[in-house]
């Protein structure tokens, strides 16, 4: 898929704002007739008939989240209204921080204990 997605940016510039796909006259894609289209093309890019849309967005923020940018970074390239949004559906993908705020707690207590 992202050979796909290379080869697409290679031919269509991405247009104001940096969008990657828009509509005809360059404004953001509505839900609904990106959907359509997104169905028409698929087939086309040799997507699995069960891959989607939501797919390809959910594999984008995976990978800006396993490279370690921040809530507001992804927030704002997935354009959730707010950080709460983000972290709401994709908060399992960060890395878990037990282990660093259990050691962070336990030394000072170590330090305490002397």
């Amino acid at each position: 898929m992202t050979d796909v997605l290379a080869a697409h940016l290679a031919q269509y510039r991405p247009g104001e704002h940096a969008l990657v796909f828009t509509n005809s006259h360059g404004r953001p894609l509505q839900r609904s007739p990106f959907g359509d289209m997104w169905r028409r093309v698929a087939p086309a890019a040799d997507l699995p008939d069960w891959e989607t849309f939501h797919d390809l967005r959910h594999f984008y923020a995976s990978l800006l989240i396993a490279r370690g940018c921040s809530v507001k970074s992804v927030q704002n390239r997935l354009g959730h209204q707010s950080a709460v949004e983000t972290l709401d559906t994709y908060s399992h993908l960060w890395p878990d921080s037990d282990d660093e705020t259990r050691d962070a707690v336990d030394s000072v207590l170590r330090q305490l204990a002397v």
